[in-house]
């Protein structure tokens, strides 16, 4: 599940991209200003993409470009203002793309994708292998020692969530967040009860490493199989 920041002034427009990409499969967060959206952009989980209003109310898209590239993540810019000067601003300031309103849905959304794939690296992406544990991405398939581990939707989001993320312990919280979307709602027993189903799935399938680990405080994190 990808995961977009859009940030934008008028909330009829951050209402439109998050019913847009939600309905598409996306984490989506939304900010009505360059501050909310800094927050946002520093608080873990990163993003893989975010869709930035060059005129916001208290800084410049352009400037807060730089500091959410900082994370990771690729910046699609949105902005009435189309002239090739202000579009050269936008890739200097370090934007991946530009797009120029009114716009399409459909069209931003393949320039997002576009984007995060040229930062990822698209075909590497679509496969992640630890040792004898392979996911597929594309056909949301996972193979242990080359036979097939029947997931739920759920368990399968939350084990990709954690290898993408493997740097690092997230709390339930994050993870229910980054899976549900639903940010303000305990997510805690949801979490809990997905995650010991993963397990006890991954065990049977792999018993001699457990994939996913509890850092005490801290939350779950992947651990790859020692490779030989």
């Amino acid at each position: 599940m990808y995961r977009l920041l859009a940030v934008d002034d008028d909330p009829a427009v951050c209402r439109a991209l998050f019913d847009y990409f939600s309905s598409r499969g996306f984490f989506v967060a939304t900010a009505l200003s360059a501050g909310e959206a800094l927050r946002l952009s520093q608080t873990p989980p990163p993003f893989d993409c975010a869709v930035v209003d060059v005129l916001l109310p208290d800084q410049s898209g352009l400037k807060l470009c730089q500091a959410i590239k900082e994370t990771g993540a690729a910046v699609v810019f949105l902005s009435a203002l189309g002239s090739e000067d202000d579009r050269v601003q936008g890739f200097l300031s370090g934007g991946d793309d530009y797009l120029c309103k009114p716009y399409s849905l459909a069209e931003l959304e393949q320039r997002v994708l576009a984007r995060i794939r040229a930062r990822q690296g698209t075909r590497a992406q679509q496969v992640l292998r630890f040792g004898p544990v392979c996911i597929r991405l594309d056909r949301r398939q996972v193979e242990v020692e080359g036979r097939p581990l029947e997931l739920t939707c759920s368990e399968f989001d939350i084990l990709v969530f954690l290898a993408q993320h493997r740097d690092a312990p997230y709390t339930q919280d994050a993870i229910y967040r980054a899976i549900w979307n639903q940010p303000g709602l305990d997510g805690t027993h949801t979490v809990q009860v997905h995650v010991a189903q993963l397990r006890k799935k991954l065990a049977a399938a792999l018993p001699e490493h457990s994939l996913i680990q509890t850092v005490w405080g801290k939350g779950y994190r992947f651990s790859p199989p020692p490779t030989a």
